[in-house]
């Protein structure tokens, strides 16, 4: 399967891909496996003069970032055991990109489009984001090569990916990647993008504007 988002983000500051299959290997080596905390932790990505996005991770979940250099482009690394991740990919779209909801739906089925032909499902069908501010929209497939098997760590039985935005001149690519999409682990990450909060450059709750 081609990657998906790279056509997806022009006009964007960052691109990034995944596929159904095996994960990618992060460039850096990974950190030493984190005591596990009994609560969720907050994940702040700094959008300079725009202000900040605070992520609210599932307990036990640490970030890795592929690139030490990019840090709005990062992996959700799911705890021991558990086969599932998430990545996320933040830009600035230039003038004219992903300024109404429509706009968004628009890009979001495109960007279901690029996993139709390697899917069980052959069509795209979004669903909405139920975000506190801005528009959101994504979809979900399932890779053939999996169906009725048991899991293989490394491998994802499906693949969800979306497209937000939580404010004007800012923009989210989420995919997330897990065994079912029925289990917590998908809710868990399905919550992150839901629950994502947008601050203003001295901390406070941006307001939103639409």
């Amino acid at each position: 399967m081609k990657p998906f988002l790279p056509a997806l983000l022009t006009g964007l500051v960052l691109a990034s891909t995944t596929v159904f299959g095996a994960a990618a290997t992060p460039k850096t080596a990974a950190p030493a496996a984190p005591v596990i905390p009994a609560t969720p932790r907050a994940e702040t990505i700094d959008l300079e003069s725009r202000g900040r996005i605070v992520l609210v991770l599932p307990a036990g979940w640490t970030v890795v970032r592929e690139d030490p250099d990019n840090a709005l482009d990062l992996t959700l690394k799911a705890p021991s055991g558990v086969n599932a991740m998430a990545r996320f990919t933040f830009g600035f779209p230039a003038e004219g990109n992903f300024e109404t909801a429509a706009d968004v739906r628009t890009r979001a089925t495109e960007l279901g489009e690029d996993q139709v032909d390697s899917s069980v499902e052959k069509r795209v069908v979004l669903q909405t984001y139920k975000l506190r501010s801005g528009y959101g929209y994504y979809s979900s497939y399932t890779d053939p090569k999996l169906v009725g098997k048991k899991p293989v760590p490394g491998d994802f039985k499906y693949i969800t990916v979306g497209v937000f935005r939580p404010a004007p001149g800012i923009v989210g690519i989420v995919s997330i990647l897990c065994d079912d999409l029925a289990g917590p682990e998908y809710k868990q990450l399905q919550q992150v993008v839901e629950t994502l909060e947008l601050l203003g450059p001295g901390g406070a709750r941006r307001k939103t504007e639409f």
